[in-house]
C-alpha cells in the first residue's frame, strides 16, 4: 500500500520530466536556430563569393573596355596630327605658291614701269641678236606691244625699240630685256656728258654726269655704282644709281607722247 510521502514524491518526479522534457525541447529548439543561422551564413558567402567574382568580371571587362578606348584615341590623335601635318603642307605650298605669285606680280609691277625711251644711248645685251652683241646704239623710236596674245616668254611682249647701231645699221623691234643702258665718257673738256635720269626721284630730269662712284671707292656698303648728276631745271647735284642713267643724245625730251 502507498503512503502519504509516495504521491508526494510521484508529484516530484513528473515536475523532473517535465522539466527535463521542456529543457530538451529547448535545446532542440537551439540546435535548429544554430542550424539555420549556420545555413543563412553559408548562404551570404557564397553570395559574396558570387559578387566578388561578378566584380571580378565586370572591372575586367572595364579595364579592357578602357584599352581599347585608349588605343582608339591613339589612333585616332595619330590621324589627326597626320591631317594636321598634310594640312600644313597644304598651307606651306599654298604660302609658297602666293609668295612666288607676290614675286612675279612685283617683277611684273617693276617691268611696267619701263625706262625705254627715245633719245638715249643703249647697249645690246642679249646673243639672240648675236651679230651685234654688247654694240652700243642710239633708241630712235619705240612701239609699244599691246597684244594679249604674245607671250613674254618669246620676247614679244612689252617695249620694242628701233635702233640706230654705231656701225649705221638699223634694227628693228628689238625687245626692251635684250637692252641696258650705256653711260658716256667723262669729259672735262666739254665733252658730251648729258645724261637722263630713268628711274627714281628725278626720273625723266636731265643733267650732266659730273663723277661717277664705283663700290671699291664710296663709303656706303652698297654694291652698287653711284654717279654725281648735277640737274639742268635747277642745278641741284644730286647722287643717283648709274643703272638709272643713260646718254642722253637728244634735244628736249617729250614726255607726252
Amino acid at each position: 500500500d502507498a503512503g502519504p510521502g509516495d504521491g508526494h514524491r510521484s508529484k516530484k518526479r513528473k515536475r523532473r520530466i517535465a522539466r527535463r522534457r521542456h529543457d530538451d525541447d529547448d535545446d532542440d529548439g537551439y540546435g535548429d536556430r544554430r542550424s539555420r543561422s549556420r545555413s543563412l551564413d553559408s548562404d551570404e558567402r557564397h553570395r559574396d563569393r558570387r559578387r566578388r567574382r561578378r566584380s571580378r568580371s565586370g572591372s575586367g571587362e572595364r579595364r579592357e573596355r578602357s584599352r581599347k578606348d585608349s588605343s582608339s584615341r591613339r589612333r585616332e590623335d595619330r590621324r589627326h596630327d597626320g591631317r594636321k601635318e598634310k594640312e600644313g603642307d597644304r598651307h606651306s605650298k599654298r604660302s609658297d605658291r602666293k609668295s612666288q605669285s607676290t614675286r612675279r606680280r612685283r617683277q611684273q609691277q617693276q617691268h611696267n614701269l619701263q625706262w625705254l625711251i627715245p633719245n638715249i644711248r643703249v647697249r645690246l645685251v642679249s646673243k639672240k641678236i648675236s651679230k651685234y652683241y654688247l654694240q652700243k646704239g642710239i633708241v630712235q623710236d619705240v612701239v609699244q606691244s599691246r597684244s594679249k596674245s604674245s607671250s613674254s616668254s618669246n620676247g614679244s611682249s612689252g617695249p620694242k625699240a628701233v635702233l640706230l647701231m654705231d656701225n649705221g645699221q638699223v634694227i628693228d623691234n628689238v625687245p626692251e630685256r635684250y637692252l641696258e643702258t650705256a653711260l658716256p665718257k667723262l669729259s672735262h673738256g666739254g665733252g658730251n656728258n648729258n645724261v637722263i635720269v630713268l628711274e627714281g626721284e628725278h626720273r625723266w630730269k636731265k643733267g650732266k654726269l659730273l663723277e661717277r662712284e664705283s663700290s671699291s671707292s664710296s663709303s656706303s656698303s652698297s654694291s652698287l655704282a653711284w654717279g654725281i648728276v648735277q640737274l639742268e631745271d635747277d642745278l641741284e647735284v644730286v647722287k643717283v644709281p648709274l643703272d638709272s642713267v643713260a646718254e642722253w643724245c637728244g634735244g628736249t625730251l617729250d614726255m607726252d607722247g
